[in-house]
């Protein structure tokens, strides 16, 4: 990270600059091409504290899907974590981090916080929904997922929209609503890609009410997944949630006209990408697995 980004974000204690560095080198060494293309189109000052949003929400992913942990070892890594988080955030001033990296995430996601003033009960419904999905292997009902997507990506859209701003004429929680839609169609959106790579794990995104409704079963999906054959019952459930992805992304392409024109590109990046993987699905007939394919 530099230090023209630090500055112009306003971040000058060493301890603060030293945490935010690591959240960008832990970025980058998960998948530096997609996060230095992302960075590029904010504004300097912005960087630091996208790095910050997407590490923290990436190291608590980790905890939550560890494939080498039981179930209980991460609901406990977990909430070491986010007691960590807790006392830092707490503190005034700041502590000093720790030396192990989610110490480090923890501070640099507290000054976020801190900073841009999150709610609490905000950061609450998001790791709520993080560590309550630890012990769920399958979602019933459409309406439960739902609940699940509202908070590990619902609340952080309402994040990245206080980050970046809105237009001076514009209205900023409609902003926040069209943020928030973008955020539901992404997530819809991974939940298929990621279908092979949740299985594994003994997940499964796609709720069953929508299994019954195209003629399947969680068995006929975990046979499908292991052949890697797109069969006419899942090529109609992944129309199905295409087409949810496409509708809440109809609502989120107004935030692009919303956001701050230094957030504007950015942003409709990211709208153009839940595009594209839209109109991938449609131009391959629903194949489930074009999309794990390209994201390999």
């Amino acid at each position: 990270m530099s230090a023209r980004e630090l500055d112009a974000a306003g971040i000058h204690d060493p301890l603060l600059r030293d945490a935010y560095g690591h959240c960008e080198a832990r970025l980058l060494h998960h998948n530096h091409a997609a996060h230095a293309g992302s960075r590029a189109l904010m504004a300097p000052a912005k960087r630091p504290y996208w790095d910050a949003i997407m590490a923290f929400c990436g190291h608590a992913d980790d905890l939550a899907d560890a494939r080498d942990s039981s179930p209980e070892q991460r609901r406990h890594d977990f909430d070491a974590f986010v007691a960590d988080f807790d006392r830092t955030l707490a503190a005034d001033p700041a502590p000093a981090p720790a030396a192990q990296p989610a110490s480090l995430v923890c501070t640099a996601f507290a000054d976020f916080v801190r900073t841009w003033q999150i709610p609490g009960h905000s950061l609450r419904q998001a790791q709520r929904a993080v560590r309550e999905d630890m012990a769920v292997r399958e979602y019933r009902t459409t309406a439960e997922l739902d609940r699940y997507i509202a908070g590990v990506s619902g609340q952080p859209a309402l994040w990245l929209a206080d980050l970046f701003g809105t237009a001076d004429t514009a209205d900023r929680t409609a902003a926040r609503d069209a943020a928030v839609s973008l955020g539901v169609s992404l997530q819809i959106l991974d939940n298929l890609t990621d279908v092979p790579e949740d299985l594994h794990l003994g997940k499964l995104y796609l709720p069953l009410d929508d299994l019954s409704r195209c003629g399947l079963t969680r068995a006929d999906v975990e046979e499908a997944v292991a052949g890697r054959h797109s069969t006419a019952p899942l090529r109609r459930l992944v129309a199905l949630h295409t087409q949810r992805a496409r509708d809440h992304l109809s609502q989120g392409e107004a935030w692009p006209g919303l956001a701050h024109p230094a957030s504007r590109d950015f942003v409709q990046a990211m709208v153009s990408q839940t595009r594209q993987a839209t109109e991938l699905l449609e131009s391959a007939d629903y194949d489930l697995f074009v999309l794990s394919a390209t994201a390999a």
